[in-house]
């Protein structure tokens, strides 16, 4: 419920509500997520007259209106009643087109107001570096947004197996693809290719003007989520990694400078849990130097990944639910269909987010 038009207030019904009069006196309502049973001799007449009209565009004075037989009273006890169990919008509901709707009422169930949460969603500058897999579904998903700014980061030539989607002659770079297709699609949106050529001078100066800064490179280019890790730390920025590899696809961490573990911090774990410690250094040596041979992708996998890693960035930036990537990677097997939570520590000897390098202990 809220004012709407000259003061009026106006009632919507929570998308995908159900209601059913069970005998004349009694009406249950339902949603995914609450339940109300409304009971008295006048539910019947609120039923027929009054639900349909709640739809965000009619006041409290048309309600009556077209319920003249309905007692005032009894149709403040079932609007409070409904609205009571969250079955009722704060906000009057949202247009038709709205694609942020769905998401905001099911963000709003942990108690944030609808306003907040949509200012927080598309108030923020994003950037997205590697677009080849993911990062071009995150980059679609934060357009749909409507965000206040997103920065695109790919200079490298689209490939045609690249599981981006991206049309274009094979000497356009992924970035300049996108960034056509998404201001064809969205006019509105306030899209950024400021790296002309991969490197870590230019992705530390990308991320110094964004809130939220992700890397979506896969496997081959291991070196630009450090990259972005190292920029991200030293301007206290939230970070997001994703990566896919063959078959897997590796969502998070989502780093919070100063409070959780970093991306070096998990790099510098998985590789010491490797069984061949040497062969997996000298492999991940090799991949900051140069990008290698590309594996097959399986292709469902970069939007699964990036369906993900969006809805657990939704959590981060609106303070809301169980935030599953901060300081952990969630593991997706596409052919075994079986997922995994590896959870980060902190390195005390980090290079990049130690507070202060550790020093051996002398024991007199």
């Amino acid at each position: 419920m809220t004012e709407g038009g000259g003061g009026a207030r106006t009632y919507r019904l929570v998308p995908g509500t159900e209601w059913v009069d069970v005998d004349g006196q009694s009406a249950i309502f339902r949603s995914l997520r609450s339940q109300a049973t409304l009971t008295g001799e006048a539910v019947s007449r609120f039923v027929a007259a009054v639900v349909p009209l709640l739809d965000g565009r009619h006041s409290l004075r048309e309600l009556a209106a077209a319920s003249a037989e309905l007692p005032l009273e009894a149709l403040l006890a079932h609007l409070k009643a409904l609205a009571d169990a969250g079955l009722i919008e704060p906000d009057g509901g949202a247009l038709p087109d709205d694609y942020l709707a769905p998401l905001v009422s099911h963000l709003t169930t942990e108690g944030r107001a609808p306003g907040v949460l949509r200012d927080r969603l598309s108030g923020q500058r994003v950037a997205i570096f590697g677009l080849e897999s993911a990062g071009a579904q995150l980059a679609r998903e934060f357009a749909r947004w409507g965000v206040r700014q997103l920065l695109l980061a790919d200079p490298s030539p689209h490939r045609p197996d690249d599981p981006a989607d991206l049309t274009g002659a094979p000497a356009d770079s992924r970035q300049a693809l996108l960034a056509a297709e998404l201001r064809h699609r969205h006019p509105a949106l306030d899209v950024q290719t400021p790296v002309a050529a991969w490197s870590a001078a230019a992705v530390d100066a990308a991320v110094a003007g964004v809130d939220v800064a992700i890397a979506a490179a896969d496997r081959e280019f291991a070196v630009l989520a450090q990259w972005v890790n190292k920029a991200a730390v030293a301007h206290r920025k939230v970070a997001a990694f994703c990566t896919l590899e063959g078959d897997s696809a590796w969502i998070g961490p989502i780093v919070f400078p100063e409070e959780t573990a970093c991306y070096m911090c998990y790099r510098m774990r998985a590789i010491a849990c490797e069984d061949d410690y040497a062969a997996a250094m000298a492999f991940e040596e090799r991949r900051d130097k140069e990008r290698g041979p590309r594996e097959p992708t399986l292709m469902p996998l970069a939007s699964v990944a990036a369906g993900i890693l969006a809805m657990e960035l939704a959590k981060t930036l609106t303070a809301v639910g169980r935030h599953a990537a901060a300081g952990r990677v969630l593991e997706w097997n596409g052919m075994r269909g079986e997922p995994g939570v590896h959870t980060i520590l902190r390195q005390p000897q980090c290079p990049v987010c130690a507070k202060k390098k550790a020093t051996t202990p002398i024991w007199i």
